[in-house]
């Protein structure tokens, strides 16, 4: 089985928050998002990660320009390994691959 990419992965990702109450109305969620495994192994990787939120309230396809705008090619068309929820802070974890193919056990 492949690996989507994490263009894929946006465009199926929902990042709309709505506040009831609040003034604005309207929020963005944030993802954490990890690079591929680097020059420095893998463990290099719980220092290299990015907070990553996006406006998401049009098309498909202004949030996938916005992110094209603001993340570079390499990790736009990287492939998602892994992905969670951390239940204290809500913020979803991806972590990025080279790798289209997926090994399962």
């Amino acid at each position: 089985m492949n690996n989507i990419t994490f263009k894929q992965f946006l465009l199926t990702y929902n990042f709309r928050y709505v506040i009831d109450g609040s003034e604005q109305g309207y929020d963005t969620q944030i993802i954490r998002i990890y690079p591929p495994e680097g020059e420095n192994g893998p463990y290099s990787r719980q220092h290299e990660w990015i907070e990553f939120g996006i406006y998401d309230f049009s098309e498909d396809s202004w949030k996938i320009n916005l992110a094209e705008k603001f993340l570079n090619e390499n990790i736009m068309n990287s492939y998602v390994e892994d992905f969670y929820v951390n239940e204290k802070t809500s913020i979803l974890h991806i972590y990025l691959t080279n790798k289209k193919e997926r090994d399962y056990y």
